[in-house]
């Protein structure tokens, strides 16, 4: 709901007091004869209150007369500090034990709170600098009482307001007042309480809090001793997420404050990072909450609750925080991604699940010295999220069967997930005794990538598997073939054709590839695989717009100094020492000399002159022109700065198509065709703009690349059998027809 602030405009404080309101003062003042606070005069007050706040109009007091009459009895009926004093009377005859107090928990509790500031040891004094400083006008304290928005809630935070403004000592300390009112903070009625209540005092709670962080730290107090007890674990717990905030409590009968210590509560933010592909998938899942505990474990099952109009899970109020603050904070305070032990859980032998554990803490820098990166991201992220895709589809097949995957095959699979880009930080490979430097050349390191992860896996095998004894020969090869077989250019079903670039010669299917190790399911890892990378379409990859913008600023910066190189090498070119291949490059010399010095720089010309670049460099690679070395180097320098300068113009499409994508998520049984021994799924991608035709286009790419896989996938009873999409912050999803 709306917010009262009793004075406008932003101020310097020196400390800032949440303080959660309950309406132990109308109890207490009916113990002492209070007659001014009428129940048909309270509601007919606060209806009045209400309906002027949601019109943004301030209160002023002449218009709540009835909230005046009960200020000035409750002042002359209660003498504060006579009250206090039997909280901390020494007289066995007036302790609050026997003779108990007539003060709200909240009146009570920060007035021992400022009593406290002049302690010598209390907790932060120098931080809070009270003693030094003293207190003056310019230099008070902000109150933010949160209150229900019941009747008698909002009328003592109204209450509250005027009297810490007023009354002494709190006037001293006290400069402005806030109240925020929390809807639906209705402790009799549970279903409100727990459903909306409290995401909506987590939610209002968290975003007034991080308001005041950046310049209050350390001087930000929770005061806890208010509202309904449901709510002040959660208030509690949210204090401890935040550095910079302290919390107490005034017990019932007690003379003394009690500051709630930050625990290490049990919550693991790397843990959380491994499973946060979890997180977004759930709440889309026709699931059971034991599923659930069996993805996420019983921990983090608790940041779930039913919700039955949609039949769905979702994220509870701290569950949406939680994802809130990793969201705000990744890359920053907290990395992007978690330990990367996802799926290794599945892994049963210690030893093997150790040894790779300590292998991914290696593999986390493998992606150093990338030599494309102008594509999307396919690091430490890229990795991440292929690990959280696989993990959508095996820990549903192992809720059915937990012995499908075996030690062994989980170590291929993970292996695989996190070394099959390592190529493009390759730059040559061999193959046919034929050695192909693809040095300068982005666009053939990328269409080539998969040899050249292929080769670093056997040339440096010592390094990638360094002092592990759980990866043997055949293991390794196994996972150098699937990492061959991973990409699109290679067909891994029916594939009798040549791999074209080069003239290097890929014939055999991924099934015949590792059908010399038998006993394992790894033409069915690869075949997954190929449907998981593939399926890695979404704005994360792009990084942030910052990234993007930095990278083209860095590209048009790098561009310029291509068109200046280009013409310096074009001239040194001799097209009539090339001989047999004189025609392929004298057809790039002219489309270069339009495209650069007669301002032919149109899409088309462009797609045209890509074209003809690689084709010049696939015959310099495949046959070595027929002239001398200094020529051949002058060749090489101009079809490498080609080549570059079209990478890099190419590449804002490919991010542009990423970007109009948030998640790509695997649904199980969309339909409910799943069998006992069948595993089907469907494909959900959430885009984020209205650009339909290109989230129908990232479907069908995903779909296209289950079809080359698919007889393979069937065989093992898994199925991609339907396709869909869904607007960000949108329920109803639309099927996609193929």
């Amino acid at each position: 709901m709306s917010n009262f602030q009793s004075e406008g405009g932003e101020k310097k404080y020196r400390k800032i007091i949440f303080i959660s309101v309950g309406t132990s003062l109308l109890s207490k003042t009916a113990e002492i004869g209070c007659t001014s606070v009428g129940k048909q005069e309270l509601l007919a007050w606060v209806k009045d209150y209400k309906r002027k706040v949601i019109n943004e109009q301030e209160i002023k007091k002449s218009e709540n007369p009835n909230l005046d009459t009960f200020y000035n009895e409750y002042s002359k009926k209660i003498d504060l500090e006579e009250q206090i004093k039997r909280r901390v009377s020494l007289d066995p005859q007036c302790q609050i034990s026997s003779y108990p107090d007539f003060l709200s928990a909240e009146i009570a509790s920060l007035y021992l709170f400022y009593s406290y500031l002049k302690t010598p040891g209390f907790l932060n004094y120098e931080n809070l600098s009270e003693k030094n400083e003293g207190v003056t006008e310019k230099n008070k304290d902000k109150i933010i009482l949160i209150s229900s928005d019941t009747d008698e809630g909002i009328y003592c935070a109204c209450f509250l307001s005027r009297y810490f403004k007023e009354k002494d000592p709190f006037s001293q300390h006290v400069k402005d007042v806030e109240i925020i009112i929390i809807g639906k903070l209705i402790g009799e009625e549970g279903d409100k309480f727990s459903q909306e209540g409290l995401d909506n005092l987590i939610i209002e709670t968290t975003t007034c809090l991080k308001k005041y962080l950046p310049q209050y730290k350390d001087k930000i107090f929770f005061n806890l001793t208010g509202s309904y007890k449901g709510i002040l674990p959660h208030l509690s717990i949210l204090g401890m997420l935040f550095e910079g905030v302290q919390s107490f409590y005034l017990f019932e009968l007690s003379p003394k404050l009690v500051f709630i210590p930050k625990l290490p509560i049990s919550f693991d933010i790397l843990t959380y990072r491994n499973l946060r592909g979890y997180f977004k998938a759930i709440p889309h899942l026709k699931i059971s909450e034991e599923e659930i505990e069996n993805l996420v474990g019983r921990t983090f099952k608790r940041l779930f609750v039913f919700n039955s109009e949609k039949n769905t899970f979702e994220l509870n109020p701290f569950g949406k925080t939680i994802q809130k603050i990793y969201e705000e904070e990744r890359g920053g305070e907290i990395s992007e991604y978690g330990r990367g032990y996802l799926l290794t859980d599945l892994i049963k032998d210690k030893v093997k699940r150790n040894g790779i554990r300590k292998l991914i803490d290696y593999w986390q820098h493998l992606w150093i010295g990338d030599l494309i990166p102008e594509t999307v991201e396919h690091a430490r992220g890229h990795t991440q999220r292929n690990l959280e895709l696989a993990a959508q589809v095996i820990s549903y097949i192992n809720e059915k069967n937990e012995n499908f995957f075996n030690d062994d095959e989980l170590l291929v699979f993970i292996s695989l997930i996190w070394l099959h880009d390592i190529g493009h930080s390759g730059n040559y490979f061999e193959y046919n005794n034929q050695k192909l430097n693809l040095e300068g050349f982005p666009s053939f390191i990328r269409y080539f990538h998969s040899f050249l992860t292929y080769y670093l896996l056997k040339k440096e095998k010592n390094n990638f598997f360094r002092n592990c004894s759980i990866f043997n020969d055949n293991l390794i090869e196994i996972i150098r073939l699937l990492a061959l077989y991973h990409i699109g250019k290679m067909p891994v079903v029916n594939n009798d054709s040549s791999f074209k670039k080069a003239d290097i010669e890929v014939k055999e299917t991924l099934s015949k590839a590792v059908e010399n190790f038998q006993g394992g399911k790894y033409d069915l890892i690869g075949a997954l695989f190929r449907v998981i990378d593939a399926s890695d379409v979404q704005e994360e990859r792009t990084i942030s717009d910052e990234y993007i913008k930095m990278r083209e600023i860095q590209n048009e910066r790098i561009i310029e100094r291509l068109k200046e190189d280009e013409k310096k090498y074009r001239n040194l070119v001799n097209l009539s020492s090339l001989k047999n291949e004189n025609e392929c490059y004298s057809e790039l010399m002219n489309l270069t000399k339009d495209f650069f010095d007669n301002g032919c720089q149109d899409e088309k010309t462009l797609e045209k002159l890509d074209k003809q670049i690689d084709e010049c460099i696939e015959k310099f690679l495949q046959n070595s022109p027929s002239c001398d070395n200094s020529e051949k180097e002058f060749l090489r320098l101009w079809l490498s700065i080609l080549n570059q300068y079209c990478f890099k113009k190419r590449q804002p499409s490919h991010f542009k198509k990423h970007k109009g994508i948030s998640a790509i998520i695997y649904l199980r049984n969309p339909e409910n065709k799943s069998k006992i021994n069948e595993y089907h799924f469907g494909v959900l991608a959430v885009y984020k703009n209205d650009d339909t035709k290109n989230v129908e286009n990232v479907l069908r790419d995903i779909y296209n690349e289950y079809e080359k896989v698919k007889p393979i996938l069937n065989n093992y009873k898994i199925y991609f059998d339907s396709y869909w999409y869904m607007k960000e912050e949108e329920q109803n999803k639309t099927k996609f027809q193929i």
